[in-house]
């Protein structure tokens, strides 16, 4: 066969298991081969071993140039961190960067992947976060291994971090440096799930000035979802276990081909009307869960959208049915848990849907619209609107400061002539 052509299809192979999460000994399926060997009979299909090998070096080869493209300073960058468990119980951690290119395409990079055997605390979680950037980042350095740890110096003996030491700034002529302290200014935010101990992490993060302040924090609004979908569940159990069981005894009954009569408690018109009620009101959880979830474009900016419309279906939805109902303790118990997150620090989402040309500043009028006692709410998505465009001219101010030009008549920053 053709080298090239073996080289060439080696690659894709790597490829297709890196992005589909593909097991390494997916080359040894007799139905993969099947697929393979009637496109081309000649083709080699290498053994797990390489494959395994040289994923290892894409690995190595991507990781030097997200940390070139880093330590260029090109770009702002956020993180997203979350903490789940795998088989036999054992906790992993990881760590994502994600970023804009030069030519304006997103990219996701994993900076690390970890077990957490600590305990699930704020501390923990942020010192197992700072392990897996003096990982990264000082593997590339000329300083030896056993060296790591001077980076960045933590107290775990308090609740709170010690200042940033870090002495890499004596190798700063090398290209493979990065004082991990100045990472913080070009960090935009870190996205968390919603548990209580990350509080700490983050009065950690910014004490050390790794994070700017509580306005870099975006909480998970898929976890938020999964939060108040699960709350709603709960008021429906029985009424969704009773059309699982309804089921499955029709199936049992087309199996053994029985056409009798059903004498069976069946399910009555009311039922299915209220079962279309449920679905079509879970259909909007998992529709903002599928559209938020993207990794290929920017999605912040659709969080205060969802999070009204979200809001809007639980009321339309208790309001068209009775108080007896299942589904309005289901649609209660929903709007409750997504107005108790509803102000989290907003200001980032608020940009970003400033920033989309799709909405910019027509959905905050299409929703200006509300009655005097409802504007202070914190389900108000005016209240954050004046906030982001400060933040914005400011951010604007900073990056562009040939285009800022300030009224001279005037004492203050806060004119802004564009």
């Amino acid at each position: 066969m053709n080298v090239h052509l073996q080289n060439n299809f080696t690659d894709n192979l790597v490829s297709f298991k890196i992005q589909n999460q593909q097991s390494y000994v997916l080359v040894k399926s007799k139905s993969f081969q099947k697929l393979i060997h009637p496109l081309n009979k000649d083709i080699n299909l290498i053994y797990e071993t390489k494959i395994s090998k040289r994923i290892k070096e894409r690995f190595l080869n991507d990781k030097e140039h997200i940390f070139i493209f880093i330590n260029s300073k090109a770009s702002w960058f956020s993180f997203s961190t979350d903490i789940w468990s795998g088989p036999g119980g054992m906790l992993y951690i990881t760590l994502t960067a994600h970023y804009i290119s030069s030519d304006w395409k997103p990219f996701t990079a994993t900076i690390g992947f970890s077990k957490f055997t600590e305990a699930h605390t704020g501390k923990n979680i942020y010192t197992k976060i700072v392990d897996m950037l003096n990982d990264f980042f000082i593997e590339h350095s000329q300083k030896p291994r056993g060296s790591k740890r001077d980076a960045i110096q933590i107290d775990t003996s308090s609740d709170s971090s010690s200042e940033t030491e870090s002495d890499l700034s004596n190798s700063s002529n090398d290209l493979y440096s990065l004082d991990i302290s100045s990472i913080g200014n070009q960090i935009m935010a870190i996205k968390l799930d919603n548990a209580s101990s990350n509080t700490t992490f983050m009065d950690l993060a910014v004490k050390i000035n790794f994070l700017k302040g509580f306005d870099s924090q975006i909480q998970c609004f898929a976890h938020i979802l999964n939060l108040a979908a699960k709350d709603s569940l709960k008021e429906l159990d029985g009424s969704i276990d009773k059309y699982q069981k309804q089921k499955t005894i029709s199936q049992e009954i087309e199996k053994a081909d029985i056409h009798h009569d059903i004498r069976l408690d069946v399910i009555l018109e009311e039922d299915w009307t209220f079962f279309q009620q449920i679905s079509e009101f879970l259909k909007v959880f998992a529709t903002a869960t599928d559209e938020v979830q993207g990794d290929s474009y920017p999605s912040l900016g659709l969080v205060m959208p969802w999070y009204q419309l979200l809001l809007e279906t639980c009321q339309k939805t208790k309001n068209e049915v009775s108080r007896e109902s299942q589904l309005y303790d289901a649609a209660d118990q929903a709007y409750s848990k997504l107005e108790s997150y509803y102000n989290i620090r907003s200001n980032s989402c608020a940009m970003c849907l400033i920033l989309d040309p799709r909405f910019k500043l027509t959905w905050f009028t299409q929703h200006d619209l509300l009655q005097e006692d409802e504007r202070n709410s914190d389900t108000n998505p005016i209240r954050y609107k004046d906030e982001a465009l400060k933040h914005l001219k400011y951010s604007f101010r900073l990056v562009y400061p040939k285009l800022y030009f300030v009224n001279p008549a005037s004492t203050t920053d806060e004119r802004l002539y564009w």
